[in-house]
């Protein structure tokens, strides 16, 4: 006499963990977005990070401070992005 095989059920799963899934995607990009910029500088010919070393070695100094501006403004973006998706979802759990 063996007992059934209790479940639970996917709707009272996804709610309880989309709060913690969401803070986890802000964490992730933002943790991809500080390695990224990094890693363009070594070895490729596109890219911010390599026109951040491009616009130094031609002393273009204007164009790299509108490239560190522009990663700036693309991290507070994605960075936005994500909040507003927590504040949605984090409502919901409520």
């Amino acid at each position: 006499m063996s007992q059934p095989e209790r479940r639970t059920p996917p709707q009272h799963i996804l709610p309880a963990i989309l709060s913690h899934w969401v803070a986890g995607l802000r964490l992730a990009l933002g943790i991809a977005w500080l390695i990224l910029v990094p890693a363009e500088m070594l070895g490729v010919t596109s890219g911010l990070g390599y026109l951040i070393l491009d616009a130094r070695d031609r002393m273009a100094y204007d164009q790299l401070v509108a490239v560190v501006l522009a990663i700036g403004a693309i991290g507070v973006l994605l960075d936005g992005a994500v909040r507003v998706l927590e504040e949605r979802w984090g409502r919901q759990r409520r």
